[in-house]
């Protein structure tokens, strides 16, 4: 065997080719030009064997790709809304900055006023008297205004350590100091205290446990886009802590409810979609990756585990879509009928992405006759009049950090998108000649992106001439 086996010329001109770990007698080269190709036929092509000893590995590798089959010819790992999105959709951050400048600046007599009222009441009451709650929140407030997160961190920390011995750990009070502690830990990045902080918010909130009061639903819908946002941004092998959190809890409080009034059907179908961006990201992760995550994650058992029991759910994420939307269809007959047809188009959208061509069709007919039946025309030609990339979910990645040494610009592409949402005929431009690999990359993607096709008279359309704009997303 030669010491490098040929692969595609494609992926010899993306220059995407990595050198693992050499050892003595092994060594093996894959092709990470993931996007050009099917995800076997990428696969197959990328692995370049450099010894007849690396024999077994490949064997593995092929095997574990083989029992993702399914999976993967149905969709690639996500694309659109992860690795590139539309040029409008650009955040204008990647995440909340710190609300310094929406704070109203506190005097430094204000500071003095905080801290005598601190030591008053220390020395009235003891260190631990409830009234030093108050102006410990005041004085974190103070810093925050300035500027000075370290010295507001100390004040709530207080704060929050004198709630619970007063009050209990469980005590609603601690609410008001643990956002404004989640706030400015976002606002730095530190991810790890972040996800140790949003799980005690979690604990003291009870989510997932009925009857789910509306503010309790949407206490709970925030926290459960914290933890999908967390997944996205933590770059340190524990991302998957996150969304395993927001799936557990998503599905508790959809199997607690049993919804009667139009009030609690609104409800779940709103547990419900959030529960459908969870699957969205599940069955967006690499399957390959996933798996070898679950042997060599680096960062422990617990972790492992974690892979393990991510990776099942994601063999089955496809059927537990589809069932979930299908029982919230039957169970939210008393909607209004563009909520209800909104279910159905969610349903159409996941089954076009996993390549169930048929029954989508048929979610989208119902979704036309539906609006139509309402009168609801310019809803109908926004959802199904032109064609959409999927999963249709925005928001659904959230942006990475803005770095100012980027050069990323805005490509333009044209291209057909056929009646089965495949897309044809690309051609992309940027003003920019030494940026074209940007280019090359969105074509790369726009070709093994799923698309909603446009459906009219209850039949889907191929659109001959689609131009869009579009971005690569920073960090990925």
């Amino acid at each position: 065997m030669s010491s490098l086996s040929r692969c595609d010329n494609d992926s010899l001109k993306a220059g995407k080719y990595l050198k693992s770990p050499s050892t003595e007698n092994m060594a093996y080269y894959y092709c990470q030009a993931r996007y050009d190709t099917a995800t076997v036929k990428y696969f197959c092509q990328g692995v370049c064997v450099a010894s007849d000893k690396s024999t077994g590995l490949v064997s593995m590798l092929l095997c574990s790709l083989l029992a993702h089959t399914p999976l993967c010819l149905a969709h690639l790992p996500e694309l659109f809304g992860k690795e590139y999105i539309l040029a409008e959709d650009k955040p204008a951050s990647p995440a909340p900055e710190p609300k310094v400048n929406a704070l109203t600046p506190s005097s430094e007599q204000d500071r003095d006023l905080h801290e005598s009222q601190l030591e008053d009441l220390a020395d009235a009451d003891g260190p631990y008297a409830t009234g030093l709650t108050d102006p410990l929140i005041n004085l974190g407030y103070y810093h925050r205004s300035r500027g000075d997160l370290e010295e507001s961190m100390e004040a709530y920390s207080r704060a929050l350590h004198l709630v619970r011995i007063n009050d209990g750990l469980t005590s609603e009070l601690q609410l008001p100091i643990l956002r404004a502690m989640i706030e400015i830990y976002r606002s730095v990045y530190d991810y790890e205290s972040l996800g140790n902080l949003y799980q005690y918010y979690s604990r003291v909130r009870n989510f997932g446990v009925a009857p789910h009061t509306a503010e309790q639903l949407d206490a709970s819908l925030e926290y459960l886009e914290w933890e999908r946002e967390l997944y996205g941004f933590r770059p340190d092998g524990k991302e998957r802590v996150h969304l395993l959190r927001a799936f557990r809890l998503n599905e508790r409080m959809l199997e607690s409810l049993t919804p009667e009034t139009e009030e609690e059907v609104m409800g779940l179908i709103r547990l419900t979609l959030s529960q459908m961006r969870n699957l969205y990201l599940i069955l967006g992760d690499d399957p390959l990756a996933m798996d070898a995550a679950i042997f060599n994650s680096g960062q422990g058992r617990a972790i492992d585990a974690i892979n393990r029991e991510m990776s099942i759910i994601q063999k089955l994420a496809f059927s537990k879509g589809k069932l979930l939307l299908q029982k919230c269809i039957d169970q939210s007959q008393l909607a209004p009928p563009t909520a209800l047809a909104s279910i159905y188009l969610e349903l159409g959208d996941w089954n076009q992405w996993n390549g169930q061509l048929r029954n989508a069709n048929e979610q989208y007919a119902q979704v036309e006759t539906m609006l139509l039946a309402a009168n609801e025309d310019q809803l109908l030609q926004r959802w199904l009049g032109e064609p959409a990339a999927l999963p249709d979910e925005p928001g659904l990645w959230p942006a990475a950090p803005d770095d100012p040494e980027s050069q990323h610009v805005v490509v333009e592409a044209s291209y057909a998108v056929t009646h089965r949402g495949d897309v044809k005929r690309i051609e992309v431009s940027v003003s920019e000649e030494e940026q074209s690999w940007q280019a090359w990359r969105i074509r790369n993607m726009l070709r093994e992106t799923h698309f909603r096709p446009r459906f009219h008279l209850g039949q889907p359309e191929t659109v001959e001439q689609v131009s869009r704009q579009y971005l690569l997303v920073e960090g990925r």
